[in-house]
């Protein structure tokens, strides 16, 4: 005889908030267990999430970025760009792939120290980050860590100016780097002309 159980909430530690009603056998056999197990595979492939997953930063080789994909719909579109593209003979600029919401600005940016460089973040748009010609070091603190400063809305940036990093990460030609709007970075650290493509992606 089955009896209906009360409803279960299962919290992360992203605060995900898992409701699964559920009726199982009553009987504690091992076939009444397996069936149980396949009901909640079942409704954890269903489960209705109450908060935006946030990410992190990431850092990793060039070949591997369709591997992120699923982090953010229009990342697709940057693996598609990537590979009909050769970034390194790309002008210098702005180039848009779909309007305002993704675009690719190619810069040549001169190297600074840690203390001459200046951690920065945005809230509306993600960095993909790419050194082409050398390698480039970045400065990376939590937004939640760092002071409260004015917010540019019409640039999409916060600048935090004499705030140092609380560690760096060093990615060389072949690599990228994700910056979501969670993540402060402090880039262009490094020697000489830094040939690199950022890849803006709306969050």
């Amino acid at each position: 005889m089955a009896r209906l159980l009360p409803r279960v909430y299962m919290r992360t530690e992203s605060d995900l908030r898992i409701k699964l009603p559920a009726r199982i056998e009553s009987s504690f056999n091992l076939e009444a267990i397996i069936r149980f197990y396949a009901f909640l595979k079942y409704k954890l492939k269903n489960v209705e999430i109450n908060h935006k997953i946030q990410y992190t930063m990431v850092i990793d080789t060039l070949d591997n970025l369709e591997k992120y994909v699923s982090l953010n719909p229009l990342f697709t579109e940057v693996v598609k760009f990537i590979n009909e593209n050769d970034l390194t003979k790309l002008e210098t600029g702005k180039h848009p792939i779909q309007g305002d919401e993704l675009f690719v600005n190619i810069a040549v940016a001169h190297g600074k120290t840690e203390e001459e460089a200046t951690i920065e973040a945005h809230r509306q748009m993600i960095d993909i980050q790419i050194p082409m010609n050398t390698e480039e070091t970045y400065g990376y603190s939590p937004v939640k860590d760092l002071p409260e400063v004015e917010y540019d809305e019409a640039k999409d940036c916060t600048l935090y100016p004499g705030v140092k990093a609380q560690t760096l990460v060093t990615c060389k030609p072949g690599q990228f780097v994700i910056f979501f709007p969670q993540d402060g970075h402090q880039p262009c650290i490094g020697k000489g002309d830094i040939h690199k493509a950022i890849f803006k992606v709306k969050a």
